[in-house]
């Protein structure tokens, strides 16, 4: 009788002494990174069994994420009182005491760890056995849920430097003498690679057939343009045919006349944002025996 009563306390005994003999009282000081904290007692200590973004991650996505998971720990653990069981194993490397967290309450203490992985802010990892039921069914809910990490992924989608809307100020050469000065503002979209002929794998350099459509007059003489273009970063030459349509209101005259003519354009972008951008070009344009040297400036938004 008593060989069974020891079989059956025995047991009884060892989770009794894990979960409050070992258990420790700390107060979280500073939130180093998702799931890395310090104590007031200068200690540093992470939630065993998860594996959680860090603010070091080199993915972008997951960065984010640690951001945010900070801004959680940070208004529900910073400066409380908790109560941390420490795990038997070294679940987390290079990252302090693993172990289990728990934000203390005044009718019950809640489990962080399970937080974390209900929230999404952590994938379950089993290190210890510990809490394992629990863990797991946290870590299911938001799985099911898509919560967090769990989260479908939505790609960015990089601005295409090669297509853009433009605003362009034309300054004849004649006109740098503001006596001169006429404004010359049109609008315009230039595709750079409505086919490529070459592009090296990081796109740094390309070869492309480019086309441009807009008015070299604010709304008035519509224009289009087609030929090739030689892209290296932000530097950029291109051969164009262009066709010219004066509108009859602008010209008097008795029919429309279109003018086709050939150009040339030197142009490099300065990136000001992620979208937008400067684009200063040198045009050379002949038109019937006469050669129009112009400098353009444009803004545009990708």
């Amino acid at each position: 009788m008593q060989s069974s009563f020891k079989i059956i306390c025995f047991p009884i005994l060892i989770v009794f002494l894990i979960h409050y003999v070992q258990a420790q009282d700390i107060r979280i000081e500073e939130i180093m990174d998702a799931n890395l904290f310090l104590t007031e007692d200068s200690m540093l200590i992470s939630m065993a069994n998860l594996n959680v973004p860090s603010i070091y991650d080199a993915d972008s996505v997951r960065k984010d994420l640690a951001k945010k998971i900070m801004e959680y720990a940070r208004l529900h653990l910073r400066h409380y009182s908790c109560r941390f069981i420490p795990s038997a194993q070294r679940c987390n490397v290079n990252t302090g005491q693993s172990g289990h967290l728990f934000r203390k309450y005044p009718l019950s203490d809640l489990n962080m760890n399970a937080q974390y992985l209900e929230k999404g802010y952590a994938v379950y990892l089993p290190c210890d056995t510990l809490f394992m039921q629990e863990y797991s069914s946290s870590s299911q809910n938001a799985i099911e849920n898509r919560l967090g990490i769990w989260k479908p992924l939505r790609s960015a989608i990089p601005p295409n430097y090669f297509n853009r809307f433009r605003l362009t100020n034309w300054l004849l050469m004649f006109q740098f003498d503001l006596e001169n000065y006429f404004p010359i503002f049109g609008m315009n979209y230039r595709w750079s690679d409505i086919f490529s002929f070459y592009r090296t794998e990081n796109k740094s350099f390309s070869v492309n057939l480019s086309g441009e459509a807009g008015t070299l007059l604010y709304f008035m003489l519509p224009y289009a343009n087609l030929g090739p273009e030689i892209r290296f970063k932000n530097f950029y030459i291109r051969g164009s045919y262009n066709a010219l349509l004066p509108i009859i209101w602008v010209f008097e005259a008795e029919e429309l006349h279109v003018y086709d003519f050939w150009a040339l354009d030197v142009g490099f972008r300065i990136p000001i944002g992620s979208s937008v951008g400067l684009e200063l070009e040198y045009n050379a344009k002949k038109i019937d025996k006469n050669t129009f040297r112009i400098f353009s400036i444009s803004f545009a938004t990708y």
